[in-house]
């Protein structure tokens, strides 16, 4: 896991590749920057990374306020426990913890089969440009709380239990020109938000909306493509 705490300019992470694997899960290799991963491997996503959306299934919804929520990313549960200690169990998850400050990420190819593979604390400044997130349990980005931003743009999501991208708690997001595809909830989720641009970006084959926005104002979604 890398962990940004950078102030001022922020940190440049740029051509890594993360792996936060489990050995159940899919294989890691098929998920390139610079390629697309064959339609055997998106099978096999989607197999092998149901577990989350299977119970939301068979619970019919009824034990969460809303179907996109994920208890991987520290949100309240049925089973009770403290939030706060769920969250600092998952930080040893994530394949980005984009803790304080601001922090670009660049031509990385990320798997986390643990958890979120991005995940930006409140406060922070994210900028996710070309970019290859697969394989989370969870969702692939996710961005929450009070001054939190993400600029993401030009990259590939797929393959997420969760969500594509899933910003809520007052963070703000401009999204541009992602592809986002076979996730088990949706595409892009935006939830009690107040900006959100969500531009030409190309969504396919998500088993909930492809965007879904609940509780948000000044929304601007323009000129994407969903199927």
């Amino acid at each position: 896991m890398i962990t940004c705490t950078a102030n001022g300019e922020g940190c440049l992470i740029k051509g890594f590749t993360i792996r936060r694997l489990d050995s159940n899960k899919i294989d890691p290799t098929s998920c390139g920057v610079n390629g697309t991963a064959p339609a055997s491997q998106l099978n096999n996503t989607e197999k092998s990374l149901t577990n989350v959306s299977d119970r939301d299934l068979r619970d019919g919804g009824s034990t969460s306020r809303n179907r996109n929520i994920d208890d991987d990313c520290g949100s309240s549960s049925k089973g009770g426990g403290n939030p706060n200690n769920r969250m600092r169990d998952n930080e040893n998850k994530f394949g980005i913890y984009v803790k304080e400050g601001r922090a670009t990420v660049e031509e990385c190819d990320m798997l986390s089969e643990c958890g979120t593979v991005v995940f930006c604390n409140p406060r922070t400044h994210t900028k996710l440009v070309r970019s290859v997130v697969c394989g989370s349990v969870g969702s692939g980005v996710m961005v929450t709380g009070k001054g939190a931003r993400i600029l993401a743009e030009e990259n590939h999501i797929y393959g997420s239990t969760g969500c594509g991208i899933d910003v809520r708690n007052n963070a703000s997001c401009t999204l541009v020109k992602n592809k986002i595809h076979n996730c088990d909830k949706s595409g892009i989720y935006v939830l009690m938000t107040n900006d959100a641009r969500i531009f030409r970006n190309e969504i396919s084959e998500n088993h909930f909306s492809g965007i879904e926005v609940t509780n948000a104002q000044k929304v601007e979604i323009i000129n994407n493509k969903i199927y």
